[in-house]
């Protein structure tokens, strides 16, 4: 979920095996996709998925869910455009949730702030500038914010929602959908420049990882001790980490999955429920996963991403190719590289080409 780099193959992802299962809570079946066996969160079974893919259906259903909430509301944000708003007029990002600070809810964003290498994303991340701090003032005072560095030349990819934390009802949204105009569009998303792209619903046992991993960035918040480091009321008060795993809402089985360079965070607090381990060495669950579901493939392999230049991932499916999986694509979007391959019973057909001006 977290740290990315500037391939975004970390953003905040969800790894989950879904099937037919009984009314009695399941195992994780070696026959479904194996879970990461190297992380902070284990798979939980019992959650509740809805995929909400492109941005209009997708904020459209976050906006209900802060506008029901009646505790908090905790976001990670990667990049917000100062042209961002939300569906249904609604209006910018920071007047909901300052609406909903105004109503008592416990309001809080990490934001990434870039360094030297990454300054020109400056323009569309929400970084911590004065003009930003006076945004914030003029939403009112009770949004908390920190703002997080990422290891020097990669960015905090994450992106996240989290509504009411802590309680039964606690609900997460986690995908790849930035605070960008460009991303507010209907599914179909024909128009010029308009980026396709999801996020999941999630409720369950599993959003107490996500809670743990907001928690756990927050208190280590690499910008924290410094004066524009925080913002708001108490919001150089630490979080304590959760305690309780909701309740069963569902059937899926949900892992969630991070990447984080080591020596970013170092308070490896168990999640509930879990095992330990040892964070300030860093994670990498998500290639873990990558890596197991391409080795489990049996038939086909479908990726659909913006982008994937981690080289272990194509050597994967290169491998699993010429093993003869039946076909797999892995595309990317204009002016970068496209690899198709697939076969039929008697022929492979690779096919390489770079798309350029």
């Amino acid at each position: 979920m977290s740290d990315s780099g500037k391939n975004r193959a970390v953003l905040p992802a969800l790894s989950s095996n879904v099937a037919n299962m009984s009314p009695v809570v399941p195992e994780i079946s070696p026959t479904l996709v194996p879970s990461a066996a190297a992380g902070s969160y284990p798979a939980r079974a019992g959650n509740l998925l809805r995929p909400l893919i492109d941005g209009e259906p997708a904020f459209r259903r976050i906006c209900e869910a802060i506008d029901a909430a009646h505790r908090s509301v905790w976001v990670t944000v990667a990049f917000l455009w100062e042209s961002f708003e939300m569906p249904d007029g609604r209006g910018p990002a920071l007047a909901v949730l300052g609406s909903a600070a105004a109503r008592g809810l416990d309001v809080r964003l990490i934001c990434w702030r870039p360094d030297r290498e990454t300054e020109q994303f400056r323009r569309n991340a929400f970084w911590g500038s004065p003009h930003h701090f006076q945004q914030l003032q003029a939403c009112g005072s009770g949004i908390r914010v920190r703002w997080d560095r990422a290891q020097p030349g990669f960015c905090q990819h994450q992106k996240s929602w989290l509504i009411d934390a802590g309680e039964n009802t606690e609900t997460a949204f986690i995908g790849g959908i930035n605070l960008n105009p460009n991303s507010m569009v209907a599914p179909g998303h024909g128009g010029e420049g308009q980026n396709h792209d999801l996020y999941l619903e999630l409720s369950g046992p599993s959003t107490v990882d996500v809670h743990h991993n907001f928690v756990q960035r927050w208190n280590e918040a690499s910008e924290r001790g410094l004066v524009d480091g925080c913002q708001g009321p108490q919001s150089a008060e630490n979080l304590p980490f959760p305690t309780a795993v909701p309740p069963r809402k569902g059937d899926a089985v949900v892992q969630i999955l991070r990447t984080i360079h080591g020596g970013r965070y170092t308070n490896g607090h168990v999640t509930p429920g879990g095992t330990e381990f040892y964070i300030a060495a860093g994670e990498r669950s998500i290639f873990e996963q990558y890596r197991n579901a391409i080795a489990a493939a049996r038939r086909s392999i479908y990726m659909e991403n913006q982008h994937i230049s981690v080289a272990e991932v194509s050597m994967i499916c290169g491998r699993r190719y010429n093993a003869g999986s039946r076909s797999w694509l892995y595309c990317r979007p204009h002016n970068q590289s496209v690899l198709i391959c697939g076969h039929s019973h008697n022929t492979r057909i690779a096919l390489l080409r770079v798309l350029q001006d």
